[in-house]
């Protein structure tokens, strides 16, 4: 299956740029170690090592005067980029709430959708669907599909419908790659 997944945050000037870094990438790979060397949070290379796609694409806000400037941090790439989304809806048992965001976020053409994912929590490894957009701005998810029906079954594959907050049937990725 075809499929572009985005995630991004922007970046204030009082913001530590190594913390939603973190954030990001503890959304993006549940095997991350809080401890792993600093300033390697979103290293390019690494990523592509740790989530086994040649593909995946980092941007970061430009280095000027010894700082990094306020501007936007993402991670672009496919499905494994949320593969921690999907294992983090079960474990918090949150899967009705996420399939809400989801849905929410859907565009006209039904190809597109994308939900925000407040920062300071997914900095502590969690999950959290801010109702507005919050003051320093929210983690965006940006999953983007070739037509209606490959992005609903990735929804089913994120957000499969529930029978007293269980999961009726589990897809797999392999199940999405068949499509």
């Amino acid at each position: 299956m075809e499929l572009k997944v985005s995630v991004s945050a922007p970046i204030r000037p009082t913001e530590d740029l190594s913390k939603v870094a973190k954030a990001i990438r503890y959304m993006i790979d549940r095997n991350y170690r809080r401890g792993a060397e600093p300033g390697n949070e979103l290293d390019e290379e690494e990523l592509r090592s740790a989530l086994g796609n040649d593909e995946i694409v980092v941007s970061m806000p430009e280095f000027k005067d010894g700082a990094y400037t306020a501007g936007e941090l993402s991670v672009t790439g496919g499905i494994e980029l949320l593969k921690t989304i999907h294992h983090s809806i079960r474990q918090e048992e949150i899967i009705d709430t996420a399939y809400t965001a989801l849905r929410k976020g859907m565009s006209d053409d039904e190809c597109r959708t994308v939900i925000s994912l407040n920062k300071q929590v997914a900095y502590a490894r969690r999950l959290n669907f801010p109702a507005d957009e919050e003051t320093l701005g929210s983690i965006r998810v940006e999953i983007e599909a070739k037509s209606p029906e490959s992005l609903e079954r990735v929804i089913d594959w994120l957000t499969p419908p529930t029978k007293e907050g269980t999961p009726v049937y589990e897809l797999s990725i392999e199940d999405l790659n068949r499509c």
